[in-house]
């Protein structure tokens, strides 16, 4: 899967090439892996793809040029991993953002 290889958030030729090849397989529709939302505390891993600034929709564009030019389409799964404190590698707590969740128990 592509999740954390988009550096700073954006995905890169490599991530429009992975696609690219799934789509090459009569794939009809492709949903992404999670993609982090316009939200500071949506992501706990600042390498996983967003939607969200010129730098990641330039290289959301040629994701989507390339997976329509192998004859499917794409959609983004959003995310948002909420109070989520790690992402499964250890603590990497964000402190510099505030958790969100629809719990009062953080």
């Amino acid at each position: 899967m592509a999740r954390s290889f988009c550096p700073g958030g954006v995905p890169t030729a490599e991530v429009a090439a992975y696609y690219r090849r799934r789509a090459t397989h009569r794939v009809g529709l492709i949903i992404s892996e999670g993609t982090g939302v316009g939200r500071a505390a949506a992501l706990d891993d600042p390498n996983v793809r967003h939607v969200n600034g010129e730098a990641a929709l330039a290289g959301w564009k040629k994701v989507v040029e390339d997976v329509h030019a192998a004859g499917a389409r794409i959609a983004p799964r959003l995310w948002h991993v909420g109070n989520e404190h790690s992402n499964g590698a250890g603590e990497r707590a964000l402190s510099a953002y505030r958790y969100e969740s629809p719990s009062v128990y953080l």
